[in-house]
């Protein structure tokens, strides 16, 4: 969701703010009641000049990516107009010329992204260089791996038992997978042969 500024007059909206009554949120000393009358006030008149509206799949796309500037925007929508003239065009001179337009706007969009992109990730992390957490965020993005909420069992089923004390989960868990390895060994029967045995010539001779 976002606000579409499209048709909004910056002078007009001001005036109606200025003949506002806000004398009526200091009626009750609750602050957030205070906080929430400011806010309706606001948002009634600024819904009339920039209304909200759902993002399409590509705005959001956009949206997401900080890097694309308000230039960056102007230029992808200048090159999307000059490829619908050329689909629109039957003359075939006239829709060689659109080509070569759309072939040059195109590529400057593309080297406009690749420069705003780096510069965007060189001043990220220079900005976070000392924040751990910051810094795997940035690659995380850059590699689009999606970051997983960890998540921790509310209960845990030990032998006849249900756990459900946090600390005691842990050290059960701590306990099984300390443990795993020495369990698995137990299990595996004992051999009469030596490890020698399954060893072909050539390699015995290194030993």
């Amino acid at each position: 969701m976002k606000r579409n500024f499209t048709f909004f007059n910056n002078d007009e909206f001001r005036n109606e703010i200025k003949q506002i009554n806000w004398n009526n949120i200091f009626e009750t000393d609750d602050l957030d009641k205070c906080f929430h009358s400011f806010i309706s006030k606001l948002n009634f008149h600024l819904d009339e000049h920039a209304p909200i509206k759902t993002l399409s799949k590509k705005e959001h796309s956009l949206a997401s990516k900080p890097w694309i500037s308000k230039r960056i925007r102007n230029l992808m929508f200048q090159r999307d107009k000059i490829f619908k003239k050329f689909c629109k065009a039957h003359n075939i001179i006239v829709k060689n010329r659109y080509r070569e337009e759309y072939k040059d706007m195109r590529n400057m969009v593309k080297t406009e992204i690749k420069n705003a992109k780096k510069n965007y990730y060189q001043s990220y992390f220079e900005k976070y260089k000392k924040t751990t957490s910051k810094i795997w965020e940035g690659i995380r993005s850059i590699v689009n791996i999606n970051y997983k909420k960890k998540s921790f069992p509310n209960a845990l089923s030990e032998g006849d038992k249900i756990v459900k004390d946090p600390q005691k989960i842990a050290n059960s868990f701590n306990n099984f997978f300390t443990n795993i390895g020495p369990d698995i060994a137990k299990k595996i029967p004992k051999s009469s042969k030596s490890y020698k045995t399954f060893l072909q010539k050539k390699t015995l001779k290194s030993f």
